[in-house]
């Protein structure tokens, strides 16, 4: 339920809480956060940069329109998502299970930037999970030429090859946390009328001219 995960998450630290390089996942019970995973395979990424400062509000936001299904017309569609933090600018990927399906990947990019309420002018890019993969294994041929001996291959975001398993990052965590073994949670949709997806009430944020 949307009660039981906001229980974990408010043990966690926000993304302006970490530091500047961290990548944290969240993804569906039985999905690695890796190119590789059967689940990911086939499918991509949307992004969407942001300036600094409003990456922990949108985070949320997208986190409870994922845990609400409101993404897509079917909840396996959706895969995950990671967050990442970096020096001038912050970004947040919304991980799908086939890139080739252009009628999910349009409605999922619509759902996205409704419930986000993200204006005209920023973007969202797609990515497939084989555009990374050749990215990785070029940038990996790349330092093994120029440190002169190979490089530790790993084709995930996040660096640290987490399991993957639950819906919660436990490095991101102010104190661990025990749900069984993984501390996973599975998507439930929310009943409740959602209205335009945002739970708080006030302005949104202002923007520079440029986002990436």
């Amino acid at each position: 339920t949307v009660e039981e995960f906001w229980q974990i998450y408010n043990h966690l630290r926000r993304p302006d809480e970490v530091t500047v390089g961290t990548d944290s996942p969240l993804f569906r019970a039985g999905v690695k956060p890796t190119w590789e995973d059967e689940h990911n395979r086939a499918g991509g990424k949307w992004i969407v940069r942001l300036k600094k400062g409003l990456v922990s509000r949108y985070w949320e936001e997208l986190l409870i329109a994922m845990i609400g299904e409101q993404l897509s017309d079917s909840a396996s569609d959706i895969c995950g998502a990671v967050v990442s933090v970096r020096y001038s600018e912050d970004s947040i990927s919304i991980w799908n299970r086939s890139s080739r399906s252009d009628a999910v990947n349009a409605r999922i990019k619509q759902m996205a930037r409704k419930f986000l309420r993200l204006p005209s002018f920023v973007k969202l890019e797609y990515k497939p999970h084989e555009d990374s993969i050749i990215d990785n294994q070029r940038e990996e041929w790349r330092r093994s030429h120029d440190d002169g001996h190979g490089g530790d291959n790993k084709a995930t975001p996040t660096g640290d090859g987490g399991d993957g398993t639950g819906w919660m990052k436990s490095s991101t965590s102010r104190r661990s946390v025990d749900r069984s073994n993984s501390g996973s949670i599975n998507f439930r949709r929310d009943r409740r009328e959602s209205g335009d997806g945002d739970s708080r009430s006030g302005t949104r944020p202002s923007y520079g001219s440029s986002t990436g």
